[in-house]
């Protein structure tokens, strides 16, 4: 794009939602931006609300994009009541507005692999997810090293690292944690020698350990609390790792396959990340 025409046009908002591994998708989207549209000013718009708050965790200046926070958590529940109350021609004149914003590639509300190529240099929003595009090698290995985890890269040998997802998924009354059983008997299968096994998780340590008692493996194990990145960087650089149904486990299976070369274990209930390139043993 001229650079002069990026200039005038307004600033590409890409809004995310979700913790650290949401963040990462959205990172890994902007950088392919970037390759597409070299001179387009982006900025990032996070956003609080979900099924859980969420804030920004992911520096994106570190690929020269300003982040900024909407507080949006307790705004969903407003919004609904407000529109209630609005005229319904009010409503199809806002809908077909925006239908027409859509067509002509203005804003984006979904989008996958074959969307994220169209995507124009007048595009002015995209309020998606970023899970659906297909992770792009020099990217993947571009945000690997803006986030320092290149350094001290060290591999540990005969070490398990398991990424348990539990959190709010021990209180949603409709979903529920990865069984530990079925980590179990991935653990079973491997063939170390006394291996050093390393749980880590975004629960307390009382919660998880509650969670945990019931499996005669994972029982044993001391969970560990460790920040985002700290979490990534341990289970990326150990000999096996074992992931659950977490968008930060995609991104250590991804770190491992598309810059170590090395293999991961993933649910099943994950298998469509094979459609961004990705390729696990699937339990």
């Amino acid at each position: 794009m001229i650079g002069w025409l990026a200039y005038i046009l307004p600033a590409l908002r890409v809004h995310s939602w979700g913790g650290f591994g949401s963040q990462l998708f959205a990172a890994h989207a902007i950088l392919r931006i970037q390759k597409l549209f070299p001179y387009r000013r982006i900025k990032v718009i996070i956003h609080s609300s979900g099924v859980t708050k969420r804030t920004k965790e992911v520096d994106f200046s570190l690929i020269g994009i300003n982040a900024f926070q909407k507080e949006d958590f307790e705004q969903l529940k407003l919004d609904s009541i407000e529109k209630k109350g609005e005229e319904r021609l009010i409503l199809v004149i806002k809908i077909l507005a925006l239908n027409i914003l859509k067509a002509l590639r203005f804003v984006f509300f979904i989008i996958d692999e074959k969307l994220f190529l169209r995507i124009k240099p007048w595009t002015i929003s995209l309020r998606c997810h970023y899970t659906d595009i297909q992770l792009d090698r020099l990217c993947v290995v571009e945000l690997y090293n803006l986030l320092g985890l290149g350094k001290n890269d060290i591999r540990m040998v005969n070490t398990i690292a398991v990424h348990y997802r539990l959190g709010d998924l021990l209180h949603l009354p409709n979903k529920s944690p990865i069984s530990t059983k079925r980590v179990e008997d991935v653990l079973k299968e491997l063939d170390l020698k006394s291996p050093i096994l390393r749980l880590t998780t975004d629960s307390t340590f009382f919660e998880s350990k509650a969670f945990l008692s019931t499996s005669a493996i994972l029982g044993e194990v001391n969970p560990e609390n460790n920040s985002p990145l700290n979490t990534v960087r341990l289970c990326v650089t150990s000999e096996v790792f074992i992931g659950t149904t977490a968008k930060l486990s995609i991104w250590v299976a991804a770190f491992r396959q598309l810059i170590h070369d090395q293999g991961s274990y993933m649910p099943e209930e994950m298998q469509w990340i094979s459609r961004i390139g990705l390729i696990c043993k699937w339990y």
